[in-house]
């Protein structure tokens, strides 16, 4: 995965630029997203001069895998419309929405059961908005995602409230030594087990209708020793020594959960809002991947993400649920509260 390593830190760097506020990231007026294709930095502009065009060659005039892109629409116009929208689609109970970076329009999932429905809607819309050629939103057939906890040092599997999680990373939080899990199905102030023995308690969680991100955070008993290492296999680890916080469209990634184990996957969106049928919510701020080798199965829930970067491993997230094919994760810049270990 050494090829990608140059456009992923140049995405470090332009990440760095943007600001965060209420769990929302704010972009740039012309930004319209970025992805990585052929180990390049594609970075998309809606509108920009030749003058800001300039200002994002200057950032990243140290990085030569850099490639700028105009496109119809921008991330902040995008974002607005699926705002407008997102009351009115739910009728339709969507399996996934959010922005596809690449083809630049909002991606609305839905069963095969309620597609013909979710595409009148559309063609309403169309009627309604026609000052624009294009309206940006298409509607496809999708499955819904399982969030993957079964009736347990990253990696291993655990136990709380009478489903089997993996757990993700080691940090700190709320200025106790923690693991950042999974949030669906727990219980905070319930017992967390491994091996039959409790090695600590559910501290708090995120997984509520319309919330950014689905983790919890697991208080660790002081007989148990936090450490940054992740499963590569049943027998194997890896020192983690730095984190990426949100790994943009068309980075190489690997997971590891109790069940499915070591699986490689390439995140094709980002900022997802996924709707799990079985709890009947939608969680917002989700990263979307596609498995390129391996699996995803039950129990893999609250597993860790991580990538190869600069010869070092780098924690970047944990996991929510599947499909099968594709996978969910929240990326570290949505798990708040939570400083990951890096030693």
């Amino acid at each position: 995965m050494k090829n990608q390593e140059k456009a992923l830190a140049a995405y470090e760097v332009l990440f760095s630029t943007f600001s965060i506020l209420n769990n929302e990231i704010i972009y740039p007026d012309e930004y319209a997203g970025e992805y990585i294709e052929n180990n390049k930095l594609v970075i998309q502009l809606s509108g920009a001069t030749e003058e800001k065009k300039n200002e994002y060659r200057e950032l990243l005039k140290d990085y030569d895998c850099v490639e700028i892109r105009d496109v119809m629409y921008s991330s902040n116009y995008l974002n607005g419309l699926l705002n407008e929208i997102e009351k009115d689609i739910k009728i339709y109970s969507p399996s996934n929405y959010g922005i596809d970076t690449k083809i630049n329009s909002i991606v609305i999932e839905v069963p095969k059961t309620n597609y013909d429905l979710a595409s009148q809607y559309l063609a309403t819309q169309n009627n309604l908005w026609k000052a624009t050629d294009n309206v940006p939103i298409k509607i496809i057939e999708g499955e819904y995602s399982r969030t993957e906890a079964i009736n347990l040092i990253g990696g291993n599997m655990i136990n709380h409230n009478g489903y089997s999680f993996t757990l993700g990373y080691g940090g700190r939080a709320y200025g106790y030594n923690v693991y950042a899990s999974s949030g669906h199905n727990t219980i905070p102030g319930y017992p967390v087990y491994y091996n039959g023995s409790q090695i600590g308690t559910l501290a708090g969680k995120q997984f509520n209708d319309n919330a950014v991100g689905d983790f919890s955070i697991i208080t660790i008993n002081d007989n148990y020793s936090v450490t940054n290492l992740v499963k590569l296999s049943d027998d194997t680890t890896a020192p983690i020594s730095a984190v990426y916080n949100n790994p943009p469209v068309g980075t190489t990634l690997f997971k590891y959960g109790a069940f499915g184990q070591y699986a490689v996957a390439t995140v094709t969106k980002v900022n997802q809002t996924v709707y799990y049928a079985e709890q009947g919510v939608s969680i917002k701020g989700l990263t979307k991947t596609s498995i390129d080798s391996g699996t995803s199965q039950g129990g893999d829930s609250g597993g860790p993400y991580y990538l190869w970067r600069d010869y070092h491993w780098e924690f970047c997230g944990v996991h929510s649920g599947s499909n099968g094919v594709t996978t969910n994760f929240t990326p570290p810049v949505y798990i708040t509260g939570f400083t990951p270990r890096t030693n």
